[in-house]
């Protein structure tokens, strides 16, 4: 791991450690994928301000580091584009997954799977987030 990386893990290990001393619960984004799905239901989506990143046509791509140059990491169905414009903050994936169902006339649970899988995706590469902290 290069020490750029290393430094920026830490600290980022570092206040998540600080904020749970403070009693405000801490997950890693890459444990979304265990996370009970009523919670999930329940997350917030919003883009990551600091990442660099790009929703291009039907491609998400990101740029790994300020050297490289950006990376397709996601091709996008109608659906996902349709729902990336409501990452805003203010809308849960559950909601996301019914406002796309009466858009496009499809399962609402189908629907709901593609949101959250979406979401899983981007979150993992740290360009959305859910806004706050869930309780079990």
């Amino acid at each position: 791991m290069p020490r750029r990386n290393f430094f920026r893990q830490l600290f980022s290990e570092t206040i998540g450690l600080a904020e749970e001393l403070r009693g405000k619960p801490q997950m890693r984004l890459r444990e979304l994928e265990q996370m009970p799905d009523e919670v999930v239901r329940r997350m917030t989506p919003v883009f990551n301000e600091y990442r660099s990143y790009l929703i291009e046509d039907n491609r998400v791509l990101l740029k790994p580091n300020k050297t490289e140059a950006y990376q397709e990491i996601y091709r996008l169905n109608p659906i996902e584009s349709y729902v990336l414009r409501y990452f805003d903050g203010q809308h849960t994936l559950e909601r996301l997954g019914q406002r796309a169902s009466d858009e496009f006339g499809q399962n609402n649970d189908i629907v709901y799977q593609q949101v959250k899988a979406l979401f899983i995706v981007l979150a993992k590469h740290a360009i959305c987030f859910p806004v706050q902290a869930h309780d079990d």
